[in-house]
């Protein structure tokens, strides 16, 4: 139904879109940037693709045909777009131009030109009149068309430039003159390899299935069946997926072939060479396939061959692959941010095809230049309007600071590998190749209980990481450990659950020996409360207005960059029977010493372990031991709220807030006034500027009044006794 329907959804889609663009905050241009907001980490494209061109001897006349068939056809939008698909067929197979003709000819529609083209333009193709002289024009080259060529059609040279590749490889070039005998030693070699041969994975893209499905049958036939494999429509998912993993992982599968289902959504940077069998008519799409293995922070290293068609003055297939290169220089940078230009400007260059043919492509080469600087300066333009975080005076800092921070991997692995290894006790192992890839795995030591581990580490435990960016830039298969890579989030959520609280207060009782005579013996709790955003009362008004489970996450993403979510300790007195925040300097000073074990000479601090609980006896009656605690621990968290330092923080954090916020609320105002201006519909973004507003009071009060945490808890008894002191006494009592 998709496909039956292309070209009015197509329309459609593009009304709804320009529709929010003009009345939603973030504006389309904001996407176009990705690019450009991370170019420390982008490699130059700088594409030379090596040409291949036709050497089938019939195209000079196709070629003569379809541009009489051009200048004769009347000139009206409906030939224009019949002219653009003899184009398109034109440019691949020569089956597929073929099967045009003879559609335009005897009104009979195979399925699959269909779903090839759509309904819309196979309907324009059917149904709209044949002019004088057209028939004549077509059966000369429908009959072209159904002679065999004597040099070889454009997958026969597909086939010739494939086996010269082996021929240079295996070191067969005195056979490149007799390509039956190359291609059975070829044959031989792939069937029975040398020790030290390595296929190369290559990866062919083609704007048609039916083409592909052609390639695919001729290639196997040349390499073996085994050899190839394709991605192509109608083929379920997971024979597509078969089809994927295959050829990533099985060195005897060389050659994926892919129709246009194949050039989103996956990563073959793997892949050795890439070959256009065909140019798109969208550069859009030709983007999507260079994409599929120009990745951000990873260097382009894919040999490239395309195939431009026939080698002839005004051929505009090679005008095409002209215009492509020099005026939108798509080989040499990405114009994912262009996205929105390209498509209104393909309109255009329809028009200008069917008018002027390949000099009008030509001409439009310093225009598209021209234009796409106008538009870069018109998306920097709206930047400054719809990137909120620019409007910030401390903008620049933040970000500087932000890339700064990112650049001290030492001290996350501190800090990270730390609470591993210290904390929960796992062990890390190296990688002896690289010192700074390593994995973390759990042991019998390890604090969690292994149904634990599993549930909530899952496979993340089996993935190596590294701390540092470059590493991972340039390193396969390396996870980079920062929020949203699986172990760390996996660590967050065992530690947000409370689960190695019980742990940690078997472990880390310490009695500090040694003090100041001045302080008073006595016992002491410190709770680490994890302090963030309070988000109760804006979560329930994303759920008042609709927005869906993504939204929730957003604005956890937002409010941490407002609130950065942070620790913080407090110290409850428990030797007086009221409990108090400790503020006598001198027990801070011991409290928050160093933990001194058997080394500490001064000072010698106890963990009190199982052989030594006996101690608490001195200090707690045990049969009051479970309600002093959940006294304590049900205290505590009011005396931090009610402390000065703190409740100061939370205000100087609301205050820098407020600022923010009310940038954010400007913004929407200034685009609610550009609309009203321009007496645009903006019935959307006044509901957004309402929400936004209660959204923002309901952040400044989480900011003000933060949810706290409990992320673990200490014991802690100051004494000028060793432990052993005090069980001898209680033996002679």
């Amino acid at each position: 139904m998709l496909r039956k329907d292309e070209a009015k959804t197509n329309r459609v889609v593009r009304k709804i879109r320009t529709h929010i663009s003009d009345t939603y905050r973030i504006h389309r241009r904001m996407l176009r940037n990705r690019r450009d907001a991370v170019e420390d980490v982008i490699f130059d494209r700088s594409i030379a693709p090596k040409l291949e061109y036709d050497i089938d001897e019939r195209v000079y006349d196709i070629h003569e045909l379809l541009e009489n068939w051009r200048t004769t056809a009347p000139k009206k939008a409906e030939y224009q777009r019949l002219f653009l698909l003899l184009f398109r067929a034109g440019g691949t197979w020569s089956g597929m131009l073929r099967s045009v003709i003879a559609a335009r000819l005897n009104g009979k529609v195979p399925t699959e030109l269909v779903q090839e083209f759509g309904t819309t333009e196979i309907e324009n193709l059917t149904q709209t009149p044949i002019f004088a002289g057209e028939e004549e024009l077509l059966n000369k080259l429908h009959k072209i068309l159904q002679q065999a060529s004597e040099d070889g059609d454009k997958i026969e040279l597909l086939k010739i430039v494939v086996l010269y590749r082996f021929a240079e490889q295996f070191q067969l070039q005195s056979f490149r003159s007799d390509i039956k005998k190359l291609q059975e030693r070829v044959k031989q070699r792939i069937d029975r390899p040398y020790t030290d041969d390595k296929l190369p994975k290559i990866v062919i893209f083609t704007s048609f299935t039916k083409t592909c499905s052609e390639i695919v049958k001729q290639l196997q036939a040349c390499f073996g069946e085994k050899s190839v494999v394709s991605h192509q429509s109608g083929k379920q998912r997971t024979v597509i997926e078969k089809h994927l993993n295959q050829f990533k992982s099985d060195p005897n599968c060389f050659i994926l072939v892919c129709d246009q289902s194949g050039e989103e959504g996956h990563n073959l940077q793997f892949a050795d060479w890439m070959i256009h069998f065909d140019l798109p008519w969208s550069p859009n799409r030709l983007e999507q396939r260079i994409g599929r293995i120009d990745r951000i922070g990873r260097p382009i290293k894919v040999d490239f061959t395309l195939f431009p068609g026939a080698e002839i003055d005004d051929s505009p297939h090679d005008a095409w692959y002209r215009l492509l290169k020099e005026g939108f220089q798509i080989f040499d940078k990405s114009i994912a941010s262009l996205q929105f230009y390209v498509e209104e400007k393909l309109t255009q260059l329809e028009a200008i095809l069917f008018a002027s043919g390949a000099n009008g492509l030509i001409e439009q080469i310093d225009i598209i230049q021209t234009e796409i600087k106008s538009e870069i300066v018109k998306i920097n333009e709206q930047n400054v309007l719809d990137e909120i975080d620019f409007h910030d005076e401390n903008a620049s800092e933040y970000w500087k600071a932000l890339d700064d921070y990112d650049a001290k991997h030492k001290e996350m692995e501190r800090a990270f590998g730390g609470w591993f290894l210290q904390a929960l006790r796992f062990q890390e192992t190296s990688n002896p190749n690289n010192p700074e890839i390593r994995r973390y795995q759990p042991t019998t030591r390890t604090l969690v209980p292994a149904d634990r581990i599993k549930s909530v580490f899952g496979r993340s435990l089996t993935n190596s990481g590294t701390y540092n960016r470059r590493v991972a830039n340039v390193t396969k298969s390396i996870h980079l450990y920062r929020i949203g890579e699986p172990l760390v989030d996996a660590a967050g959520l065992l530690r947000s659950s409370g689960m190695i609280e019980d742990k940690l207060l078997q472990c880390g009782v310490p009695k500090k020996h040694g003090t100041n005579p001045r302080v008073q013996s006595g016992s002491v709790f410190r709770f680490n409360y994890i302090v963030e955003t309070n988000l109760e009362l804006a979560k329930q008004i994303l759920l008042d207005t609709g927005e869906d489970k993504t939204k929730l996450k957003n604005l956890q993403r937002r409010t941490d960059a407002l609130l950065p979510p942070r620790i913080e300790s407090i110290f409850v007195d428990a030797r007086t029977e009221e409990l108090s925040i400790v503020e006598d300097e001198a027990l801070l000073s011991i409290l928050q010493r160093p933990y001194f074990g058997k080394k500490g000479k001064e000072f010698r601090d106890y963990n009190l372990s199982k052989g030594r609980l006996a101690v608490l006896n001195e200090f707690i009656d045990a049969s009051k031991w479970e309600n002093f605690c959940r006294n304590a621990r049900q205290n505590s968290e009011s005396l931090l709220r009610k402390c000065p330092k703190f409740v100061d923080i939370c205000q100087q954090s609301a205050s820098l807030t407020q600022g923010k916020l009310q940038n954010r609320l400007n913004q929407l105002r200034l685009r609610l006034e550009q609309l009203q201006t321009k007496q645009a519909s903006t019935s959307l973004l006044a509901e957004e500027l309402k929400n936004e507003t209660r959204l923002s009071s309901a952040i400044l009060q989480g900011i003000q009044k933060p949810s706290m945490k409990l992320d673990s808890v200490g014991f802690i008894i100051v004494a000028g006794h060793k432990p052993v002191d005090f069980g001898e006494r209680m033996i002679k009592n």
